[in-house]
């Protein structure tokens, strides 16, 4: 059997590694000049900076791969740290535990009110709401407003850079609605969770890229063929066979793996009727990542870094210090910033300003002596809508009798574990 992967990112790399000893023939169609996708680590003097996500979410389909690859001696785990919000002007610190909405910490926190205390105490007596709803009504009914708008938006739905009034999440916190459904309380699954993991990120010493340099040559050796600077323009159905149109050509495949931005899906899959109207339900946004370097000693105890709630009128939406969260990848006397900025046609100059007034401005801090990057991330994080997992079961079925699979950051998490615990579930359906 023959089998296309369309993309070659850590999704599309990693189907081709799952699947290679089922296939005659592997083929994946990269449209760019290099694989890897959003996996970009940039070696910039002596320091190793990512422009794309900077970790992987530990577990151990995850952590098994990475050791079978023999990178396992590349792992490095961030220094641990608090998680700071800025919000109303001024800086909340929450315990890391925070990310799983554990009561007993919210509970235990000073950046609490009183009220808010109270009515956690209500929590276990909530009812379950078995339908998919967004963040911010999920968090609001189990825990209160506040809950929301000091850790819920600048904290949970700020991973997928996102408005929780908006967010699906069942499909973005699918755990968060387990949790709910099979524990009636959070309390009760908070007392029961006893074995706390040690590390719940991990990343590459020599960088991320370095796993797309590895599976790459991983896959070579399998015989999957990589066709970098390929695009794909259309797939339709020809006798029985996918024929995989290119802007180089066509050639004919049994099975066909989408391993690319719901958008482009579309796009590509137009032949196949109104279904694809589905891949156009879930929106997509951008944000511009800024790395400042300097030697200056600033004065910013903030640990690994701080969130910024929509609340406040700023265009700096977090920050990561990154030399302190990945020494490892940092030059001695060395201080490394990570700026995330609302996505807006800044000019490069309006960058740098704009990072200065800003941390003027909240920090009372002067930058001086610096260098910086920018890098514009653009449609980077797919906004998964409500009824997301439904719309995604229709497109499945759909295409799965057509021998088109789909997996990728459009479906089912947008880490990059989701990503390979998608590709690795593949094999299973394929099968």
């Amino acid at each position: 059997m023959k089998l296309a992967i369309v993309g070659g990112g850590i999704s599309g790399l990693s189907a081709g590694y799952f699947l290679s000893d089922i296939f005659d023939e592997i083929f994946i169609f990269e449209s760019e000049s290099e694989i890897g996708g959003k996996i970009k680590t940039l070696k910039f003097k002596n320091h190793l900076l990512e422009l794309g996500p900077d970790s992987i979410s530990s577990n151990f389909q995850v952590e098994k791969f990475i050791f079978e690859l023999n990178l396992g001696n590349e792992i490095i785990f961030p220094n641990n740290s608090k998680i700071n919000v800025l919000y109303n002007n001024r800086i909340l610190t929450f315990e890391p535990e925070i990310v799983s909405l554990n009561p007993i910490f919210m509970l235990k926190s000073k950046d609490i009110s009183i009220k808010s205390k109270i009515n956690l105490l209500f929590e276990p007596f909530k009812k379950h709401f078995e339908n998919d709803e967004s963040l911010e009504k999920f968090i609001t009914r189990r825990f209160g407003e506040e809950i929301f708008l000091k850790i819920g938006q600048p904290i949970l739905a700020n991973i997928y850079n996102a408005d929780g009034k908006e967010l699906s999440v069942l499909s973005a916190f699918e755990n968060l609605k387990i949790i709910e459904k099979n524990h009636k309380s959070f309390f009760k699954f908070a007392l029961l969770s006893k074995n706390k993991k040690k590390h719940l990120f991990f990343s590459m010493k020599s960088g991320l890229s370095r796993i797309v340099m590895k599976l790459e040559k991983e896959v070579v050796s399998k015989n999957v063929k990589i066709l970098k600077g390929v695009r794909v323009l259309k797939i339709s159905k020809i006798n029985g066979k996918l024929r995989v149109i290119t802007n180089l050509g066509y050639c004919e495949f049994d099975k066909v793996v989408l391993a690319i931005p719901s958008f482009n899906c579309y796009d590509i899959l137009k032949d196949f009727g109104d279904i694809c109207e589905l891949f156009l339900k879930t929106k997509w946004t951008s944000t511009i990542t800024s790395y400042l370097i300097t030697k200056e000693h600033l004065k910013l105890d903030l640990g690994n870094g701080f969130l910024v709630s929509p609340l406040e009128n700023l265009n700096i939406t977090g920050c990561t210090i990154y030399s302190n969260k990945w020494p490892q990848k940092v030059s001695d006397e060395f201080t490394i910033l990570r700026f995330f900025l609302k996505y807006k046609p800044f000019k490069e100059d309006e960058i740098k300003d704009i990072i200065i007034s800003e941390m003027d401005k909240v920090f009372n801090i002067k930058l001086r002596n610096f260098e910086i990057i920018n890098y514009r991330w653009e449609n980077s994080f797919p906004q998964y809508p409500i009824n997301h997992k439904e719309n995604v079961k229709i497109i499945r079925e759909f295409f799965k009798n057509e021998h088109i699979y789909f997996i990728g950051s459009s479906y089912d998490g947008i880490g990059i574990s989701s990503c390979i615990n998608q590709a690795f579930k593949l094999r299973n359906e394929i099968l």
